[in-house]
């Protein structure tokens, strides 16, 4: 008689064994992707509020999602330090070319004038910008009217539906 023994492990056992072992002194954190200091804790998010007059992902045309045309960009920021500096990045979803710029504060202005001045000289080419959530990105309906685009958010918590930019922060990191 042979007897199966299986072992069930997920993904949360794996990172307790990981987060114990650092804090023992050991290096297998080292051969995670992505050493951060923290996890983020699931269960309580943000109540910031919602931004007026977003424009869900829903409403976006389909070529999009089909990235068969150049000039539909994603956008978002990498926060820096203390969370005031920021790296405002946007990557075209078919070429995969990015434009990155860096601004001394996180606040909605800052970040819309560096997408403006970063997308200005080929704005006949921004046929869509989408981004996340973040209050950083208020100031939406400027960016919309400076370059003659549409803009549009995704669904909050679902980083996943700008891929294309989140992957390019994940680099850039």
């Amino acid at each position: 008689m042979t007897r199966k023994h299986t072992i069930r492990i997920n993904h949360e056992w794996i990172y307790q064994h990981i987060l114990t072992d650092k804090q023992a002194g050991e290096k297998l954190y080292c051969h995670l992707r992505l050493q951060k200091k923290r996890r983020k804790r699931y269960g309580s998010y943000g109540r910031r509020g919602q931004l007026p007059n977003r424009v869900s992902i829903e409403e976006r045309p389909a070529i999009v999602a089909e990235r068969k045309r150049s000039g539909d960009w994603e956008a978002d920021t990498i926060i820096g330090k203390r969370r005031r500096k920021a790296i405002v990045t946007l990557t075209e979803r078919k070429t995969q070319f990015a434009l990155l710029r860096k601004v001394d504060y996180r606040t909605a202005e800052e970040v819309w004038l560096a997408i403006i001045d970063l997308l200005k000289p080929m704005s006949d080419h921004v046929h869509t910008i989408t981004v996340e959530n973040d209050k950083e990105f208020a100031e939406q309906q400027l960016i919309a009217k400076a370059l003659r685009t549409d803009f549009y958010f995704a669904h909050p918590f679902a980083a996943w539906e700008i891929s294309a930019n989140e992957n390019m922060n994940g680099l850039v990191r």
